[in-house]
Formats: structure tokens, sequence, C-alpha cells
């Protein structure tokens, strides 16, 4: 979920209940307090905040708060659940959609209601449920927290990204039951609507692009093709780096289509290939199901290479039955508030981790036993570090900052989706520099590391990310890796630093670096957001640094050892995993392996906003092995 601002979500949730600043002050603060807050000038402390967002009628909290240990389990679950129907993983969506079923949901409404909305993702994306009672389930969830909601107006609700996730669902669920009216008037309402909501970015992007996704399909329903292609391509592109598959796949097989349409030829094949092999390389049951829609509904020509593949099967899943609301109607038991400081002991504990070797370099083992014990609340970038020591992803939660937290997330997401603009990246390097003070060290150790990406040579480069980790491990030795608990800032250090080795003499040290963080995260096991988002990116580069370092046949055991799911965790690098992958595949003889993973990283690149990397791949199978990608 991210850090979301403070100050915005105070002054939305006040318009929304149309109340004015000195009504929602009154007993908590003055007029001119709020006004300060609203504005940026004065911070809100977690209180304060929390106060007066009850006073405007949305309960919510500037940390993580669950009723109970049950409470936090089941929500995690909820949140793996959503991140494997992102990446098209759906059994294991599956499994986690059932631990949180096992768990009766924490006897909670909510819990249910954003099950209830996974179950039925889970049903749309296996392609084997009804229509009808999918429509249904969605209404059904809907009502738990919207009884009596006009679906032609809710433009003044305030409203949870949940219900705006079943209200677009339901409008994608109307376009398949022909009542495109319905569909319309909800696509209509929930632009609306997003243009006003205050969310996370990466938030913000996601309902952006499934609405794109539903309102592509209406337009093509309609017959607007160039109108529907200008919809799909616009939040494609800025989804690219870092859009889930769930999102990329539909998106762009959409635009395809609206190419194919237009008799744009040579766009629509470009499109339609990408979505279907890229598909295809995740194991995502999205690729059978473009391919028999080609077949059934378009005379698009499809290669030989295209229809040799094997299906991905479609596997069916039981339809939700919707329990009542009633079910949830008593109250839950009465448990103490389940904190951020219980969370953190809780999970240091079960891991047997001391409390000096979880804060080493972050904080002193006094403030982390307050931390802990809940009287005393850490800051946002502490939170966020303490979480991921313990393999535990803080995008899973929901933070509302300051001014400085929102801008610096803000300014950090910009910096991950322009890897290969440094026009772009120094200005927001810039900016983040302007951010910054003095105290904020987690914050400006992601300033250096960002900056080690613009040095001018590999020795540099090493340099300021040496610098970046000595500011939390000043006595850091890579060999006992395992003694450590790494954030992961510092795990990204430790990759950077690594594959900067692999291109000095040095180089026996980034196979030692790599080796060695591999080793941690078989120690650590975190959980799948916080492996995407980490050791994906180790996999990639260390298959990188090994090409680099003509090791052909560590490659290939790299990829036979590794968990495939934790490389398609990211899909942009996975197609540069693929990259290298097919390439070395080559150099040991395997054509037919090294055709088929080009074919898929090509794509995969091609999809994740990297053409070039397509084509370099492409000349170099020929020049090398003279092998020809017609695919």
């Amino acid at each position: 979920m991210g850090v979301r601002s403070a100050k915005d979500g105070i002054r939305e949730a006040r318009r929304k209940a149309g109340m004015t600043q000195e009504q929602l002050s009154e007993g908590i603060c003055s007029p001119q307090a709020l006004s300060r807050i609203e504005t940026g000038v004065r911070a809100v402390s977690p209180a304060t905040f929390q106060a007066l967002m009850e006073q405007a009628g949305v309960s919510r909290s500037r940390f993580p708060v669950f009723a109970g240990r049950k409470a936090f389990d089941c929500y995690c679950a909820l949140q793996y659940a959503a991140f494997y129907l992102n990446n098209w993983q759906l059994s294991d969506a599956w499994e986690e959609l059932k631990k949180a079923e096992n768990a009766e949901w924490a006897n909670d409404r909510l819990s249910y209601q954003k099950w209830l909305f996974l179950r039925c993702r889970l049903q749309f994306f296996s392609c084997c449920g009804s229509h009808e009672e999918n429509r249904d389930a969605l209404l059904a969830a809907l009502r738990f927290t919207r009884p009596t909601m006009d679906l032609s107006d809710f433009q003044e609700l305030v409203l949870t990204q949940t219900e705006l996730e079943i209200l677009t669902l339901l409008a994608e669920e109307a376009l398949y039951l022909d009542d495109i009216g319905t569909c319309s008037i909800l696509c209509g309402q929930l632009e609306c609507h997003l243009s006003q909501a205050t969310f996370s970015i990466t938030e913000s992007q996601s309902l952006a692009a499934h609405l794109a996704i539903v309102k592509t399909k209406l337009l093509l329903a309609q017959k607007s093709y160039a109108e529907a292609r200008t919809t799909a391509d616009a939040v494609r592109s800025d989804i690219a780096h870092q859009g889930g598959p769930a999102f990329l796949f539909p998106l762009a097989f959409l635009s395809g289509l609206c190419s194919y349409y237009l008799q744009d030829t040579e766009q629509a094949d470009a499109l339609i290939k990408a979505a279907f092999y890229s598909a295809h390389g995740f194991g995502s049951c999205y690729a059978t199901v473009c391919r028999s829609f080609l077949a059934r509904r378009t005379a698009y020509t499809m290669t030989d290479y295209m229809q040799s593949l094997p299906d991905i099967p479609l596997v069916s899943y039981p339809a939700p039955v919707p329990l009542s609301i009633s079910a949830f109607s008593e109250k839950p038991a009465q448990d103490s508030p389940y904190t951020l400081g219980d969370i953190i002991r809780d999970l240091r504990t079960q891991q047997g981790v001391s409390q000096q070797i979880l804060c080493q370099g972050l904080c002193s083992a006094s403030k982390l036993s307050k931390i802990e014990n809940s009287t005393l609340l850490p800051d946002i970038a502490l939170s966020e570090a303490l979480l991921q020591r313990l393999g535990i992803s803080e995008r899973i939660f929901e933070f509302w900052g300051d001014e400085k937290d929102a801008r610096f997330h803000e300014l950090k997401h910009k910096l991950l989706n322009t890897p290969d603009l440094l026009d772009k990246r120094a200005f927001y390097i810039n900016e983040i520099d302007q951010v910054l003070q003095k105290e904020d060290m987690l914050y400006r150790q992601r300033y250096l590391t960002v900056l080690a990406s613009l040095a001018s040579s590999p020795a540099e480069e090493i340099q300021l990310l040496t610098e970046a980790l000595h500011m939390t491990l000043p006595d850091f030795r890579i060999q006992d890796v395992c003694r450590y608990r790494l954030s992961w800032e510092e795990i990204s250090i430790l990759n950077h630093l690594a594959y900067a080795y692999c291109n000095t003499q040095d180089s026996y040290f980034s196979s030692l670096y790599f080796s060695q963080l591999l080793e941690y995260w078989n120690m650590l096991k975190p959980s799948p957001v916080f492996q995407s988002n980490t050791f994906s990116h180790t996999l990639s580069q260390h298959c990188s640094s090994l090409y680099v370092q003509k090791q052909f046949s560590a490659i290939l055991r790299l990829y036979q050892n590794c968990d495939k799911r934790l490389l398609r965790s990211h899909l942009s690098t996975y197609g540069d995993f693929l990259f290298y992958l097919s390439q070395a595949l080559g150099e040991c003889g395997d054509y037919d392996g090294a055709r088929l993973q080009a074919v898929y990283g090509c794509n995969l690149e091609f999809l994740a906003g990297f053409p070039n990397n397509s084509r370099i791949l492409e000349k170099a199978l020929k020049k090398d092995f003279d092998l020809c990608l017609c695919y």
C-alpha cells in the first residue's frame, strides 16, 4: 500500500463529509491548527490524525493497527493473495485465500469483504466461473459496507480501495453480461472518483490500470477502436516498468486487438505476441485465453511457432457462496489492539533474533524495546526498515505520513520507474536532496544508493555504495551475512555492489556477494512481496554478472535450482534474466531452449518498455548461433 499524505487524507475526508474546518476540528484542535495541517505547514500527530479521521466518519490510523494476532495473520494472507493474483499465480493465491477462510476472516466483515472480492477476481482470472454468479457475489461484497449504495452516483462517498476494486470488477462483469449501459455508468463514476481520491502512487496506478482495461473493453464493444487503443496505451506506458502482469498482459493484448481492427498490422502483431508470449513465459492461463480468442473471434494469422506451444491449463476453483451480513453482526472479542510494536516483537521472537541484531545501525535497543512495548511510535522510515529486516514488506501496510514522507516515497517510486532515463533520474535525485534533512539517515541512504547509479566508473559506484551501506552497518562483512538482518535498502546496496564488482579486477567478489545473498534468502524465507522487490533482482543481476564472466554453465545451474515463482514475481527482472539465460543456453548448445527463452525474454522486455533489449538479443543470437527468432 505504501505511504499516503496525511494532510491530503484529512482534507479529502472533511470535504467528502461536507464539513467545515471549524466542524471537523471541534474538540480536537483549533480551526487554525487544522488549516495548517491541511496545507502541510504543521505536522499531525498519530492521535490527532486518528481523531480527525474518525470525526469525519473514516476510521483510520497513521500506523497499522489490528484487532489481534489472528486479524494480522488474516490481513497478511489477503495481501499475499492479492500479490499472487497480480502476478497471475492463481494456485498460490488460492492457498492464501484458504488460510483467510480457515481463520474465519478474523470475524471481521471488512476482511471478509476483501476476501470475497479476491475470490471473485480469482474466478474471473481462471475463466472457468459464471459471470452471473461473480456479479452477484460482488454485489453481496459491496453490501457489507454499502447496503443502499446507488451505483449511478457515488462521487461524494469516501470509498475504500476494496470498494473501488469491487465496483471496477462489477463494471467488467457487466460487459460480459452484455450490460453495456451499467458498465458505462460505472466507468464514468469511477473515473471521476479516482481523479479526486487520495491514494498512494502504487494504489492509484493499480486502480487506474484496471479501470483502463474495463474502459478499453467497453470502447472495443462500441467499436471505438482508436479511442480504445489510446486509453490502453496511456496507462500501459505508465506502468510498464513496475506494473503487474495482471494489468500489463490485458492492456497489451487489448491494444493489439485495437491495432488489428484499425489495420495497423505491425503494431497489432507486436502487441498481441508480446501479451501471448509473456503470459506463456509466466505460465499464465491468460496465454491460452488469448490464443483461443484469436482463433474463435478474429481472422488474425497466428504463426506456426505461436500455435506449437502447449496450452497452459485452465484450472477451476469453487465459486464463493457469500455469507449474509448478519454472520458478522456480533462484535468481535475485545482483544487489546495489535500494534506495529506487537508485530515487530512477535516476528522477532519467532525468528529468534535479538533486539541488538534487529536494530543494529537503526536505533538503540532501548528504543526498540519502547517500540515493541507500544510506548513509542517510530517514524515511518524506521518502521519500514525494522519490518523489512524481519522479512516483511512495508508495502502491504498503510502509512499516513507527513509532507516529507509522502514526497520522498513519491520520488522513490518515480526513480524506480525510470531506470533508463538518466536526465529524469538526476532531476529526481536533486529533488530528494532538497527534501532531506540531516537527521534523515535512512532516507539519505537511499539517496546515496541512487546517486551511485550515476557514477562514472565502477570504482566510484563501489565507493558510494559502501558509504551508503556503512550508514547502518559500519562493520559489515559479506561472509557473515546470515548473522545480520537486512532492510530492503541494504539488500539493494549489496545487489548493486555485487554487480559493480563484476566489472573490476576483483570480479570474484561478485559471485561471493551474490552467493551469500542467496544463502541469506534461504535462511530468512521472507514474505512473497518482499522477495519480489529484493531477491528477484538478486537472481537477475547474478545471472547478468555470470554472463559477463562467461560462466554459462553456472547460469543454467542457477536457473535450474532457483524458485521459478520468485523469478516471475517481477516482470522486468524476469525479462532481464531470460535475456542472458537464452544466450547461455546457446553457448551450451541447447538451441531450442535458447530460442524459447529468447522469445519469452524479448516479449517481456518489450512489454516492460525496453524494446531495444529485444533487438539486441535477436541480433546476438543471429550473430553467435545463426538463430532466427521467427515467432
